[in-house]
C-alpha cells in the first residue's frame, strides 16, 4: 500500500495552514497560490515578495487611486478565497468579480486588520484586488494566498 504523504500544519498570523493536498485532508482547501497567475498594474516593487514567505518583504503599487492586482487560477480551478497579509498598517481592500466586460465589487475589508480573508463565490476563476470605491491609498501586501474550492483552514 501507498504511504500517506505527511501532514505538516503550521501557523501564519494565527491562520492555521495545512501543506496536505484538498482532496487527502476531508475537504480542506488547497493552497493554489504557486499556480496562479498575477498581473499588478503598477509596481514599486518586485510583485514575487507578495508571495515569497517572508514578512519583510512586500509588493508596493507604484499609485494608490489604480492600485489593482489581477489574479488567475489554471484552466479548470476554481477559487474559493483569497487571504491577504499586508506590509506596515492594515489597508481596505476590495475583490472585483467579471461582469460581462466590466469588474464588479464583491467583497471588501474595512482597513481594520493586518491579516484579511475574502471568501469567494462557487465557480470563480479570475479576480481583482483592488481599493474600495473612494480609497486612493498606495497598497502594500507582504503575503498572498489563493485557495481552491474546499473549507478554508481553521483560524485560532
Amino acid at each position: 500500500s501507498a504511504t500517506p504523504e505527511p501532514l505538516s500544519v503550521f501557523s501564519r498570523g494565527g491562520l492555521i495552514i495545512s501543506s496536505a493536498r484538498a482532496e487527502e485532508n476531508s475537504g480542506v482547501a488547497e493552497e493554489i497560490t504557486k499556480k496562479c497567475t498575477f498581473t499588478p498594474n503598477s509596481s514599486r516593487t518586485k510583485f514575487k515578495y507578495a508571495h515569497d514567505e517572508k514578512y519583510t518583504t512586500c509588493w508596493r503599487s507604484s499609485s494608490g487611486s489604480g492600485a489593482m492586482i489581477t489574479v488567475a487560477a489554471p484552466a479548470g480551478t476554481a477559487v474559493s478565497g483569497v487571504w491577504i497579509q499586508w506590509y506596515e498598517h492594515p489597508h481596505s481592500a476590495a475583490v472585483y468579480l467579471r461582469d460581462g466586460e466590466d469588474w464588479t465589487e464583491y467583497a471588501h475589508t474595512e482597513g481594520t486588520y493586518l491579516s484579511d480573508y475574502l471568501p469567494l463565490p462557487e465557480g470563480v476563476n479570475s479576480f481583482r484586488i483592488a481599493n474600495p470605491e473612494g480609497v486612493s491609498t498606495r497598497m502594500a501586501i507582504a503575503e498572498l494566498h489563493v485557495y481552491g474550492p474546499g473549507e478554508i483552514p481553521n483560524s485560532k
